[in-house]
């Protein structure tokens, strides 16, 4: 039976997922409601096609564990086999009985592999025993170990570990300079030609410069583990600290909000979106000066590595422009980094997001079609000036917004120098434009 995976397309991906969803029903773990919430959301945004299947969705909405998954995986992944050469997908009535022969397509004499198997395997290289489990638990992942050097880097702790690898304070042993490094989570299928593209994507990212933008120094591979080396920046993430004070007051708001949109400006002249701008992307230092991070790098890893996470895939609902939300990837653009912008700087304003909802999916609907309340109705505090600035750069449809991230920072900086903003100055044809939602 061969090892080569099976190339996913729609039709063959929905095929799988049928499958998966009559052993999932089988076992009462879920019911078809559950599933269609799934399906659903994945045919609301294109982009999830070929990165998501049902699995990843069941998972990444909380409806079954990894664990049962896995379960599920191994029990039926004998059981159902696609074509190598032509990606017709298969189930075995008798999985179990002996053959002399090998396993082969009826529509084209191909050799079949195991879907399931092919889908979830890890290579076990970097997990404790060796050749041991195949499961996807990340916890089996050994870490660095402190104190330890990992190439010219010195480990000093662990600082978190999140969706796309581990991160650690380290020391460049060569020039003594402090720094944060990201080792990825292994996943499996990755090939040299996959790393190289990875490398070659995040060296793109290194050109920017920017004083809030945390730089990337470094990307490499070092004992099967790859990685990349960026600043340490010693302070707090932005989500922790409006948690902590509600709501952060309207001046610091603003500083906030005009220096990373001086960063984003800095990065869209070199052709590159951030794509996932949010309050855990930002370290906010000791003194309040704001620094960026993972500049499309969740989108290249996604790509790159196939990791299926929805959130990888598309950004974080709560925070996406429209057009992200409804899975149009071919029209986003700097525009949309201002969108996400305008919710962070809502946040900061108000404590809370502009959207709500109970599913991912009511959240998506929501930033497609409702208007958010704004700011100020929030929070009294607010001048209607800055009202009017946040939901400028909300704006549903795109060229209603700032059309650029310096355009965004220029506005704050007439209010904060006592000028009239621009937000809110409309001709006469974009009143009767905006009127009937043009």
């Amino acid at each position: 039976m061969s090892k080569r995976p099976i190339s996913k397309d729609r039709n063959n991906q929905e095929k799988i997922d049928s499958l998966f969803a009559r052993f999932c029903l089988d076992e009462n773990l879920v019911s078809k409601k559950d599933i269609d919430d799934c399906l659903a959301l994945r045919k609301k945004n294109k982009a999830l096609w070929g990165l998501v299947s049902l699995q990843d969705l069941l998972i990444d909405l909380g409806y079954l564990s990894e664990a049962q998954v896995e379960r599920i995986v191994y029990k039926h992944e004998r059981e159902v086999l696609g074509c190598i050469e032509c990606n017709a997908i298969f189930r075995v009535k008798d999985p179990e009985a002996e053959r002399q022969e090998p396993w082969v397509c009826k529509r084209c004499g191909g050799e079949l592999a195991q879907v399931f198997k092919a889908d979830l395997s890890f290579d076990t290289t970097l997990y404790e025993g060796g050749g041991g489990s195949k499961r996807r638990d990340r916890k089996q992942l050994l870490p660095l170990q402190t104190g330890k050097p990992f190439g010219k880097y010195e480990i000093l702790r662990e600082i978190g570990d999140g969706g796309m690898g581990r991160v650690y304070q380290a020391i460049d042993r060569e020039t003594s300079r402090p720094c944060a490094i990201k080792v990825l989570h292994p996943e499996g299928g990755i090939t040299w030609e996959d790393v190289k593209r990875f490398q070659h994507e995040i060296r793109s990212i290194q050109d920017i410069q920017h004083p809030n933008i945390v730089s990337i120094h470094e990307v490499g591979t070092h004992e099967g583990r790859h990685y990349y080396a960026m600043d340490y920046i010693e302070g707090h993430p932005l989500k922790d600290v409006i948690e902590k004070e509600e709501s952060l007051d309207v001046d610091r708001a603003l500083q906030i909000t005009r220096k990373l949109a001086s960063a984003l400006h800095a990065a869209h002249e070199k052709g590159i979106i951030h794509r996932d701008i949010k309050p855990d992307n930002v370290i906010l230092t000791e003194d309040g000066e704001p620094h960026l991070l993972d500049f499309s790098i969740a989108k290249i890893f996604a790509e790159v590595t196939q990791v299926t996470k929805i959130g990888t895939a598309l950004g974080t609902p709560v925070y996406m422009a429209p057009e992200q939300a409804a899975g149009h990837i071919d029209e986003l653009d700097a525009t949309t980094d201002v969108y996400s912008l305008g919710v962070l700087l809502y946040e900061m304003l108000t404590g809370l997001p502009p959207f709500h909802g109970r599913t991912i999916i009511e959240i998506l609907d929501a930033v497609e079609g409702e208007k958010p309340i704004p700011p100020r109705e929030l929070n009294s505090k607010i001048p209607e000036p800055v009202n009017r600035v946040a939901m400028k750069a909300m704006e549903k449809k795109k060229h209603n917004r700032y059309a650029s991230a310096r355009e965004f920072a220029d506005d704050i900086d007439r209010f904060l120098a006592g000028e009239p903003i621009r937000a809110g100055e409309t001709g006469f044809l974009g009143k009767v434009m905006k009127r009937f939602g043009k």
